[in-house]
């Protein structure tokens, strides 16, 4: 059985194949198969490009939080943390695994990494929920507080989440005269022991694991994936409804606004030009216009800054959807269909797995702005 990168267990056709490619019962060191490299390249590549634009957008947010600070920067920043963890803390010791393809460091190092590799993806899940939930309050009862704290909730959720990571991975040794070791699943770890000694019943394993891994796809996507839906989908449709009434209504004022002032200098246009020179200066009318073209102006800017808060957070949420449902739909198949399931296993495992880090590639493009005027 092989847990997956993300902390999520499959079953024992992966255990196979891990067996086959280790060459155990020849004690060897395990070796780089042709398809690690095409998954060392792509994880290279991601860090390459993920990390410098992550930083980059760090360092942009913060400065921009000392001008204005507002609940969707802060939303923002951790949403930033937590794709730097997945660049650094995920994609670094990946980096790091394939190019030795052996664990080279203690059982608590195993553990303690196994359960950063769960915070960096449940946390991740837990900001893009603390935005919808944002953009919902923000329609019924806007609150600065009410932030802080679903993110100090998301913060502490992720944390006890992934706490039976240090229950469920270990570092084993495959066999007494082999020199090297793996940080593999509790599970993984049994059924290989098992498959040493020629056992080949594994239900009560198989059953665990499965259980195990059900609960982590439920706390880190389905679960989220579910809030979200219900948050933004009803939502969507009112801040629509909502901002289109705000845009007719304003509309309706500026011609009004601009008729007025149309009628006012037809009505001036027989004066002489010394006596309207002497007039306009003085008229509380013309004052007036021009404050109520004030604003309208600035209003007009509010709703567009409103319109681009709406529009960013709903495409981190598509782009997080997009990322995160191959991998998880995945899984349930391999729940329902375990034999063709296992065919595919190992490859689109992998690749759907990257498709989840490509995502904290993709978020700093979406929520950093594009001119550095826009920051404050």
């Amino acid at each position: 059985m092989e847990k997956s990168e993300t902390g999520q267990d499959f079953h024992i056709g992966a255990m196979l194949k891990f067996m086959n490619r280790t060459e155990i019962d020849q004690a060897d060191r395990p070796t780089r198969l042709p398809v690690d490299n095409i998954r060392l390249t792509l994880m290279i590549l991601l860090f390459i490009i993920g990390t410098p634009i992550n930083v980059m957008a760090f360092v942009r947010i913060r400065r921009s939080m000392q001008c204005v600070k507002t609940q969707l920067k802060l939303l923002k920043l951790h949403l930033n943390i937590s794709d730097l963890m997945v660049m650094l803390i995920y994609t670094g010791s990946q980096i790091v695994w394939l190019i030795t393809v052996e664990w080279r460091s203690s059982n608590a190092f195993c553990k303690t990494l196994k359960f950063l590799h769960a915070l960096c993806f449940s946390i991740s899940s837990n900001v893009i929920v603390c935005i919808a939930l944002h953009r919902f309050t923000s329609i019924f009862f806007p609150s600065a507080q009410l932030t802080k704290i679903t993110l100090t909730l998301a913060w502490i959720l992720a944390i006890v989440t992934s706490i039976p990571q240090f229950a469920t991975w270990t570092v084993y040794q495959p066999k007494d005269t082999a020199s090297w070791h793996q940080c593999v699943s509790v599970w993984f770890a049994k059924e290989h022991q098992l498959y040493m000694q020629n056992y080949t019943d594994f239900q009560n394993i198989i059953v665990t694991s499965t259980a195990y891994s059900i609960y982590h796809v439920l706390t880190v996507f389905w679960i989220p994936a579910c809030l979200i839906i219900i948050c933004y989908g009803g939502l969507s449709i009112l801040v629509s409804r909502r901002m289109f009434c705000e845009c007719e209504q304003l509309n309706t004022q500026l011609s009004l606004s601009q008729h007025r002032t149309v009628s006012t200098s037809l009505s001036n246009a027989n004066s002489s030009k010394r006596l309207l020179s002497r007039l306009i200066p003085l008229s509380p009318t013309g004052n007036s216009k021009s404050c109520e073209k004030h604003q309208l102006s600035h209003h007009c800017i509010i709703v567009r800054r409103k319109r681009n808060a709406v529009r960013t957070c709903l495409l981190l949420i598509i782009t997080y959807v997009i990322c995160w449902l191959p991998y998880n739909v995945f899984f349930l198949w391999g729940l329902i269909d375990e034999n063709h399931y296992h065919k595919w296993n190992s490859t689109a495992i992998t690749f759907l797995n990257y498709l989840i880090v490509a995502n904290s590639v993709i978020n700093p493009f979406i929520y950093l702005p594009i001119r550095k005027t826009m920051l404050c």
